[in-house]
């Protein structure tokens, strides 16, 4: 499940991928170590209603990936840029990086959710 570029936390992604199928979707996915200030009635609602939810739902942008912050990630990233290119995500900076702390997957994904 660490995925091509052996990535431990592609573990999670690979859980988020498969549990649309197994559990239906909408879903709200929370780590065991992020709690809620209160319920999340809105964007529950927005993962459920028939427009078009975003694709996902990440809680907080981190920051862009640089030299500086996560710079571990920057650089594998500037190294598998023929893998971004692949798969058709930018090959440049900037990248941002989101907690996923707390994952929302829309109704409509059930079935053909890739990866967020």
């Amino acid at each position: 499940m660490r995925g091509p570029l052996h990535h431990v936390h592609r573990i999670k992604l690979e859980v988020l991928r498969r549990a649309p199928g197994a559990l239906g979707a909408p879903l709200i996915y929370v780590d065991s170590d992020t709690r809620w200030l209160r319920i999340p009635d809105e964007p529950f609602a927005a993962l459920s209603g028939s427009g078009i939810p975003p694709a996902c739902f990440l809680y907080k942008v981190e920051g862009s990936l640089s030299s500086r912050l996560f710079p571990q990630y920057f650089n594998l990233l500037r190294k598998k840029r023929h893998k971004l290119i692949e798969w058709r995500l930018p090959p440049d900076p900037p990248w941002t990086m989101w907690n996923s702390g707390a994952v929302g997957i829309p109704s409509w994904s059930e079935g053909s959710l890739t990866t967020c």
